[in-house]
Order: structure tokens, then C-alpha cells, then sequence
């Protein structure tokens, strides 16, 4: 288990901004955008808060942009199921729960196609 996510989220960050992809299938499952940049990035963006600890990054999901300055930001890749669902406030489970007429519907549609002998 991975205890990452919960670390971060227990100090009220909504984002983690990282090098590497291993903590992201459990971030996202766990409400918590992890940003995976490039090495040069995460570096500035090391030295800045090294500088200023009040230094803040400013995330951008709907562009999928992070930035730390006007002139230094970096697009991020996001699956778009899991960006909807951020962007919506919603876990897997509220998706699902907002698609119950649609799966209602179609599984009443299957129920008249299907014949039993």
C-alpha cells in the first residue's frame, strides 16, 4: 500500500508534483492530482520554493497546464475519465451513480432482446 496520497492529503494539498508515475494510479484514486513533470521542471520549481517557501504552483486541469510562473509552466497527461471525474468533484462511484438511468435504460433495452428457451 501506498501511503503517499494519504500523507499529502492530511496536509491539505489537492496536488502532488512529482518526476515519476509510480504513485499515480492511487493518487487519482484517492482524489489527489499527481502531476508527473519533467526532471528540468521539478527542479525549478525545487529551487523556487527553496527560495520562497510561500512559492506557489498554479494548476490548471482543465488545460492541463502547471505553472510556477508567467513564464515557466509545463502541460501534464491525465486520463480524461479520472480528469472529468476531478473536475466534477466525483469518485468512480458518483460517476457510475450519475449514469444510472443510462445503465437502467440499457440494461432494460438487453432484457427485451434476450429471449430464454
Amino acid at each position: 500500500m501506498q501511503h503517499g496520497p494519504f500523507t499529502i492529503l492530511a496536509s491539505a494539498s489537492s496536488s502532488q508534483v512529482s518526476s515519476q508515475t509510480s504513485l499515480k494510479n492511487n493518487a487519482l484514486n484517492n482524489g489527489l492530482l499527481p502531476l508527473v513533470v519533467s526532471d528540468g521542471f521539478l527542479k525549478k520549481c525545487i529551487e523556487a520554493i527553496q527560495n520562497n517557501a510561500k512559492t506557489e504552483l498554479t494548476v490548471d486541469l482543465e488545460n492541463q497546464i502547471v505553472r510556477l510562473n508567467e513564464s515557466t509552466s509545463e502541460k501534464f497527461e491525465i486520463n480524461a475519465y479520472k480528469k472529468t471525474c476531478m473536475i466534477n468533484g466525483q469518485d468512480d462511484i458518483d460517476y457510475l451513480i450519475g449514469l444510472h438511468n443510462e445503465i437502467k435504460a440499457f440494461d432494460f433495452g438487453r432484457q427485451e432482446i434476450t429471449t430464454y428457451a
